[in-house]
C-alpha cells in the first residue's frame, strides 16, 4: 500500500531457495515504496498531459466557435445594434447572428441549446450552418424554422438536446419586423413613446421536441422611433446572487426604461455591468447572450 492505496503488486523470488529475512523485507519495502512513488508520478504526468491536451482542444473549440459569431454587426440604416456573448464554460450552447435574407431583409437570430459544454456547442455549430443555408434559400422566418426543425430533429433526439430559437426578419425601410419563435423567451419590445413593454411570444415549440413542428407566421411588429427590441438567453435573467435573489426580467425592464435615451451599445454595456456586478464573487452558471436592436430617435 502507498498512502493506503494499492498501486501495484511486487513479486519476489529467491533463486537460492532460502527464506527472506527481516533485512530483505525492509529492503523490499523500501523498493516497493520507491516503485509506488514512480508509478504515481508517471500517472500524474500522464493525467497532466491529457488535461493539457483537453484544455488545448477546448481552447481551439472556443476560438472556432467565436469565429462563428459576427466579428462586427452590420450597419442598418436607421437602426443600431449591439451584442454580448459570455459562455459559462470555454464553449457555449448560445448563438446569435445577423444575416441578409434572400429578399433583402435582415435576419436576426438568437438561440440556446439545452445543456452546457462541448455537446451543445457542436449542435449549435451545426444549427448555425443550416440556418445560414436556409436563409439564402428563403426569407419567411416561420418557414426557415420549420425546415430547421425537420432537418436537425434526429441529431437532437439522439443526444437528448433541444434548441430554443428566435428568428426575426427586419424590413428597415418600412420599420416592420416579423418573426418565428421556437419556445425562446422572453423577447422584449420596448415602446419608447408609451414607455411600455410587449413580448414577442412563442409561435411554436423548441426545435427538437417534435419531429414535425410547424411555426405560424407572426403579426407585423411596427418599430417606432426610439423603440428597442431586446433578445436574450435565460442566463441573462435567471442568475442568482449570494442571497438567492434572482436578477429577473423586471430588473432588465427597469434598466431599459431608465436608459431609454441611451444608444444600443450604451444600453448593452449598462446591462452587462449590472449582470456582472449582481454576484461578483462567482462566474455566471449559465451562458449569457444579449442582442439589442434599437431604432434611431429621428
Amino acid at each position: 500500500p502507498h498512502d493506503d492505496r494499492t498501486v501495484g503488486v511486487l513479486q519476489i523470488l529467491n533463486k537460492r531457495g532460502e527464506s527472506f529475512d527481516q533485512i530483505d523485507e525492509r529492503v523490499l519495502q523500501a523498493f516497493a515504496a520507491h516503485a509506488a512513488t514512480a508509478i504515481e508520478r508517471a500517472k500524474l504526468l500522464l493525467e497532466a498531459k491529457k488535461s493539457q491536451e483537453l484544455r488545448l482542444a477546448i481552447e481551439v473549440g472556443r476560438k472556432i466557435q467565436t469565429s462563428f459569431l459576427p466579428s462586427s454587426l452590420p450597419e442598418i440604416s436607421g437602426y443600431q445594434m449591439a451584442a454580448w456573448w459570455q459562455p459559462a464554460e470555454s464553449v457555449s450552447g448560445d448563438y446569435y447572428d445577423v444575416l441578409q435574407l434572400k429578399d433583402g431583409r435582415w435576419g436576426i437570430v438568437i438561440a440556446d441549446v439545452s445543456g452546457h459544454g462541448v455537446g451543445p456547442s457542436l449542435i449549435m455549430a451545426s444549427a448555425r450552418a443550416m440556418l445560414r443555408v436556409m436563409a439564402e434559400a428563403g426569407s419567411a422566418p416561420h418557414e426557415i424554422l420549420s425546415l430547421l426543425s425537420e432537418t436537425i430533429y434526429e441529431d437532437l433526439t439522439k443526444e437528448g438536446f433541444f434548441i430554443t430559437c428566435f428568428l426575426a426578419a427586419l424590413n428597415s425601410k418600412r420599420n416592420q419586423l416579423v418573426f418565428a419563435n421556437a419556445g425562446h423567451g422572453p423577447v422584449l419590445h420596448y415602446h419608447r413613446e408609451e414607455d411600455s413593454f410587449s413580448t414577442l411570444d412563442a409561435t411554436g415549440l423548441p426545435v427538437g421536441v417534435l419531429d414535425e413542428c410547424v411555426f405560424a407566421p407572426s403579426d407585423k411588429v411596427i418599430l417606432a422611433p426610439g423603440d428597442c427590441v431586446l433578445l436574450m438567453t435565460d442566463g441573462a435573467f435567471e442568475l442568482h446572487n449570494a442571497e438567492n435573489e434572482q436578477f429577473g426580467v423586471e430588473r432588465i425592464k427597469d434598466i431599459i426604461r431608465q436608459n431609454a435615451q441611451s444608444s444600443a451599445q450604451e444600453l448593452l454595456e449598462i446591462l452587462r455591468q449590472a449582470i456582472t456586478a449582481f454576484d461578483p464573487d462567482k462566474l455566471p452558471p449559465d451562458d449569457i447572450t444579449i442582442l439589442v436592436l434599437k431604432r434611431d430617435e429621428n
